[in-house]
């Protein structure tokens, strides 16, 4: 008999596939910011808050992701092939995100250590 899909793994995946590609597309839009308009963001405060509310909202998107791969992996006689993508997307997503907040936080004391 073949096992069948859990719908919460399949919204797992989703969810957690979707809140990747938006944080990446909203890291991708500070840095053309930041890059072509030096400063934009600290004088435009409502797109600062924008960008800000569009990464927090990928985050509880993603953090929803992993909970409802967790919930499929405990059902029974389903496949958990979905839930373990979405887990392993959604943990990827939240790490990759920490680090690039850490090396953002601390470029500054970088560029001083490096001499540039």
């Amino acid at each position: 008999m073949e096992k069948r899909q859990s719908i919460f793994g399949i919204l797992s995946t989703v969810f957690t596939l979707f809140s990747c590609f938006s944080m990446f597309l909203v890291i991708c839009v500070v840095g053309i910011f930041e890059i072509n308009y030096e400063g934009y963001l600290e004088t435009h405060k409502f797109a600062d808050n924008f960008l800000f509310f569009a990464l927090c909202h990928s985050i509880f998107v993603c953090i929803l992701g992993i909970l409802l791969g967790i919930i499929g992996l405990f059902e029974k006689k389903k496949s958990k092939l979905f839930s373990i993508i979405g887990l392993f997307v959604g943990l990827l997503t939240i790490l990759s995100i920490f680090a690039i907040a850490l090396i953002g936080n601390y470029s500054d004391l970088i560029d001083e250590k490096l001499g540039s």
